[in-house]
């Protein structure tokens, strides 16, 4: 881009039936877009998800409900914004979401992206809005920053510059699973802590119906438990589907941070409205 101002419009998403046929266009050029905004920030896919995963993720349920946009360039599209509200709990909050390209940032499409759906939210009735920003670990100007979250990171200086606080700063890294020595020994470590009254559970896909309560029960504690600073979040129930054929129970979706042992991956950063 070049320093000229580009003219840009602003449209909302309808979610397709379905990835295939002329319905389904848009949105699959909108998640290849977002995939390269991922790849921009991290220089991976890692944290990417599929174009399926994303629309099976933003349809709406009984706990939440979402609306999207996009910001075109030149008929090509450049910025995608969300908006999310619960339903049964934390109602008076609302999720924001806003991305741009690299090249077509500073010219207002992100402020725009932004106050569209800010006006999404006030519409519901939401007063307590939330964002949240990532930036790999070693960003310059992120040395000695309290939190690691230096206001030099896009997504921290965007969200400052339009009147958002930060309140939390969370880190999630990655775990090398190669069954090499030193995985060997820490699980040999955490054997050797762990009584006989402890056990791992894994499972695909759905979560055995004996533990489904439980799950959501720990998934409704995650969601309160960690340090939160003047972030409004009460605690998120969930239960299971109605229907019998889901493959996964009905558990509220959550941003939650992981701390896995091994490998710095990155921070995030909660911000809200003062």
């Amino acid at each position: 881009m070049t320093g000229q101002v580009p003219d840009f419009s602003i449209h909302e998403l309808h979610l397709p039936e379905s990835l295939d046929g002329p319905d389904g266009k848009v949105f699959r050029e909108l998640s290849s877009v977002m995939d390269a905004m991922v790849l921009e920030t991290w220089g991976n896919l890692e944290r990417a998800s599929s174009a399926q995963a994303r629309l099976a993720g933003w349809r709406d349920t009984p706990y939440a409900v979402s609306r999207h946009v996009f910001a075109r360039v030149d008929g090509r599209i450049v910025g995608h914004a969300s908006c999310e509200v619960p339903l049964k709990d934390n109602i008076q909050t609302a999720w924001l979401e806003v991305d741009v390209l690299e090249g077509y940032r500073r010219y207002g499409i992100g402020t725009a992206l932004l106050r569209t759906v800010e006006g999404i939210a006030k519409a519901q009735g939401r007063h307590v809005l939330q964002a949240h920003t990532e930036h790999p670990i070693g960003l310059a100007g992120a040395e000695g920053v309290p939190g690691g979250v230096p206001d030099v990171a896009p997504g921290a200086a965007f969200c400052l510059k339009n009147g958002y606080t930060l309140e939390q700063a969370s880190r999630f890294s990655t775990l090398d699973m190669d069954h090499n020595a030193e995985w060997a020994r820490l699980e040999f470590a955490a054997h050797s802590k762990a009584d006989a009254g402890y056990g791992v559970l894994a499972w695909t896909n759905r979560c055995p119906a004996e533990y489904v309560d439980r799950m959501a029960g720990l998934m409704g504690r995650m969601s309160t438990d960690t340090p939160a600073g003047a972030l409004r979040s009460r605690q998120r129930t969930g239960t299971l589907p109605a229907s019998g054929n889901s493959k996964t129970p009905c558990l509220p979706r959550a941003r939650l941070p992981s701390w896995p042992p091994h490998k710095t991956g990155g921070r995030g950063s909660s911000l809200r409205t003062p």
